[in-house]
């Protein structure tokens, strides 16, 4: 969706300069049928895409990675290509986390692929983390496509595991779940402590900007 942003973008400053045509077809049964594309609707599109391209996740999470591997989408599809594992994107991510894409070690490209050389190697095999180091990778994010909080954490009870919609069985690489109404209600309630500080400076950034009395 993120690297779609850009396709759409485009394509609506085409249509916006050059216009388009209108194709009509005819069905079996006579029908008549015009493909017409909504323009208000690539707009409105185009608007959520930008505003989630424009969000800042959580450091780390889920998210965050997909931002990161987006903005630099053909070097990850040769990472792939050249064998990469999640390793190889492990330190494709970091590489491009605080540092500056622009600015960073030319010499990273080179040093991806050996490591994915090093990987095929060992005939495809997946490397296995230790229990407490992949407990450590698990974290909680927010869907914006679903709209709602998600983990790979697993349900601690069996009460729990009612509550909640998964995908795929824990354990699985691909394994998440939605939270539970008590998750969801620490997880609000931390997000909330997260953004206090930075939404206090902004009222008082406000208040100077505009010349109002800061807020209380």
């Amino acid at each position: 969706m993120l690297i779609a942003r850009c396709a759409l973008e485009g394509l609506l400053m085409d249509r916006a300069v050059n216009g388009y045509e209108e194709v009509s077809s005819r069905s079996d049964d006579g029908t008549v049928l015009r493909s017409k594309f909504d323009n208000r609707l690539g707009l409105g599109l185009l608007g959520r895409l930008d505003r989630i391209a424009a969000t800042q996740p959580v450091t780390g999470s889920m998210a965050a990675q997909v931002q990161l591997v987006s903005q630099d989408w053909e070097s990850f599809l040769e990472l792939v290509a050249d064998g990469g594992t999640g390793a190889a994107a492990a330190l494709f991510c970091g590489a491009r986390g605080p540092v500056d894409p622009a600015t960073s070690d030319s010499g990273f490209d080179c040093e991806l692929a050996q490591n994915s050389a090093d990987f095929a190697d060992d005939e495809g095999a997946e490397e296995e983390l230790a229990p407490e180091a992949a407990a450590a990778q698990m974290s909680v994010w927010y869907d914006p496509y679903g709209q709602c909080w998600k983990t790979d954490f697993p349900p601690r009870t069996d009460e729990d595991t009612a509550l909640v919609s998964e995908s795929g069985m824990f354990g699985d690489q691909d394994y998440l779940r939605t939270l539970t109404p008590a998750e969801e209600t620490a997880q609000i309630a931390a997000e909330a402590a997260r953004r206090l500080p930075l939404h206090q400076a902004a009222l008082a950034a406000h208040a100077e900007w505009f010349g109002l009395k800061a807020a209380a």
